[in-house]
């Protein structure tokens, strides 16, 4: 049986959990080329590795700032094609609701956005693929031949380290924008937010206040998400209209869509404001003074089910 991450180097845990989400990633890209492809997961699999890689890159090296920016790079390009798969998602449901004769400023919409997703899917096909997969070879050829640059703290000090850090910037920035209602305030939020689930992600069954941690912050998400969505789509409705000529071609879909995002607004801050969210982020910093993870904690435990990693050996 081998080290705990409670007396392990940080490097040699961040290797096998690097390890862990390029397995993931590998299952996921095998879905976008099948022929109900999605990249939600790719995308959430991109994150992981980002989040590891950034938050972690002084235990990993040079290297890691590298990996991260053209992971970034390759995330950028699919930001599209997943916003056009939930907004698809989102008009066929408000479809649904609306009378027949309100129906034609959707069904336009609908259509225009579908052609856009066939073609950027293909596109993605084409030349975003073989990118990803040289990019992830790169990444496993250099954990395999990984060794500890220096004497670092055990993985257990130094991820206690980064979380009470991470927990501060998060709820600095939430009480920065405390009360504002400007998508640019939110969306910081958010992606702070963001930021310190995946942190957390890998090591939350050890915890039970990381558990909770996770949760909340998920259930803010779900409702800054939301609200990001409708602000995209907005966005995207002005484009095609201003493309088209015709300012007026999604008049009654915007009025809706202006409703959808001053409730989702409202929403969203009723979530951060709560005292259960501030609460549950100070019972975890005050939890940090002692070991996190548990000496039955194994490296195994970061295993999935995903795949050989892309471009393993």
């Amino acid at each position: 049986m081998g080290k705990q991450p409670s007396t392990t180097e940080a490097s040699q845990v961040l290797r096998a959990l690097l390890l862990a989400h390029l397995y993931d990633a590998a299952g996921c890209l095998a879905k976008l080329r099948g022929p109900r492809a999605s990249v939600h997961d790719i995308r959430v699999a991109i994150r992981r590795l980002r989040t590891t890689l950034k938050a972690y890159r002084r235990y990993l090296g040079a290297w890691a700032i590298s990996t991260e920016r053209a992971f970034g790079a390759l995330a950028k390009k699919v930001d599209f094609l997943r916003d056009s798969e939930v907004q698809l998602s989102w008009l066929l449901k408000l479809r649904n609701e609306l009378k027949s004769t309100q129906r034609a400023e959707v069904d336009t919409l609908v259509k225009i956005l579908r052609a856009d997703k066939a073609e950027a899917l293909r596109s993605m096909r084409r030349t975003w693929i073989p990118r990803f997969e040289k990019v992830s070879a790169r990444l496993a050829v250099r954990l395999e031949t990984m060794v500890t640059i220096r004497r670092q703290p055990s993985f257990d000090a130094a991820f206690r380290k980064l979380l009470k850090r991470r927990i501060a910037r998060f709820r600095i920035t939430a009480q920065r924008v405390a009360g504002s209602k400007r998508g640019a305030d939110l969306h910081a939020v958010r992606i702070k937010g963001k930021q310190l689930r995946y942190l957390i992600e890998p090591f939350a069954a050890e915890s039970a206040r990381l558990r909770r941690t996770k949760k909340a912050l998920e259930t803010l998400q779900s409702s800054l998400g939301d609200l990001h969505d409708i602000e995209v789509l907005r966005s995207r409705c002005s484009e095609i209209s201003c493309k088209a000529g015709n300012l007026q071609q999604f008049r009654q879909l915007g009025k809706i869509l202006k409703d959808e995002e001053r409730a989702l607004g409202s929403k969203a801050l009723d979530r951060l404001s709560r005292k259960r969210l501030s609460r549950t982020l100070k019972e975890t910093i005050s939890s940090l003074k002692r070991p996190i993870l548990s000496r039955r904690f194994h490296l195994r435990r970061l295993a999935t089910k995903g795949g050989p990693p892309v471009g393993a050996r």
